[in-house]
């Protein structure tokens, strides 16, 4: 991502008169990282079921509706994704596989700094999203300049 140029104070933002964050949202609280690849896969437009008819799982085949809980699952943090897992899905959408593992080690307690993730699209440093045919920037801490003015309910939900 390019530089920040824009950091207003606060978690509450307005954008050509819409509502961006909700004043109780906490943008500082790190994300799980099953939150964070279900945010890059809603990003992506994506589905768990659209997910779930692009892969094979081995040595237990799953039918594709398992396929897709068991991607539900790992989303919400209850199942663990393995490095055979990520690499499939790093191969469906994008995101970043650093940020994962970071995730990762602070849910087990590294006590380091969160990444800056932008929360409504899930977008990171070395994962920019497109904003308009260039990679985006920070528009304040966690929002991209890609997500200024939309809503952000959908991200908000993944990342509870």
């Amino acid at each position: 991502m390019n530089q920040p140029n824009n950091r207003p104070g606060g978690n509450s933002l307005t954008a050509g008169g819409g509502f961006l964050l909700p004043e109780d949202f906490d943008v500082t609280a790190p994300l799980l990282p099953g939150a964070y690849l279900k945010m890059r896969r809603i990003a992506a437009g994506l589905t768990p079921a659209d997910i779930a008819e692009q892969f094979i799982t081995t040595p237990y085949r799953l039918e594709e509706r398992g396929r897709a809980q068991w991607i539900e699952l790992i989303e919400a943090d209850a199942q663990p994704a393995d490095v055979s897992l990520l690499v499939a899905l790093k191969r469906l959408f994008p995101f970043d596989l650093d940020v994962v593992i970071k995730l990762e080690r602070i849910a087990q307690g590294s006590g380091e700094a969160p990444p800056a993730i932008c929360r409504y699209c899930g977008c990171s440093w070395e994962d920019p999203c497109d904003d308009g045919g260039r990679p985006c920037a920070w528009a304040a801490p966690h929002l991209c300049t890609a997500c200024v003015g939309k809503d952000t309910a959908p991200a908000l939900e993944a990342a509870a």
